[in-house]
């Protein structure tokens, strides 16, 4: 969704499927919200990673590793339009 000229927000889910009886299926939601200010060429995001905190694992060769929970970055861009994370 964009609204008028300045800001700008998104959202993506995740969904991934059991994987070799090793590691369960699981879901998670990212969003971001943008602010672009025009006469500086700067956008500002507050763009949060696993909006729900899920617990989930990665397989790996040994046994299924965590995840880390929810993430919330801040991040500057300068020169250039801001795209979703």
């Amino acid at each position: 969704m964009e609204w008028p000229d300045r800001l700008r927000t998104s959202l993506r889910g995740h969904y991934a499927g059991a994987r070799a009886g090793s590691v369960d299926a699981y879901a998670s939601a990212d969003a971001a919200l943008s602010y672009r200010h025009t006469r500086s060429n700067t956008t500002l995001q507050l763009i949060v990673q696993n909006i729900f905190d899920q617990t989930y694992f990665a397989p790996a060769p040994v046994a299924p590793v965590p995840q880390k929970g929810r993430a919330i970055y801040l991040r500057l861009i300068y020169g250039g339009s801001a795209q979703a994370p």
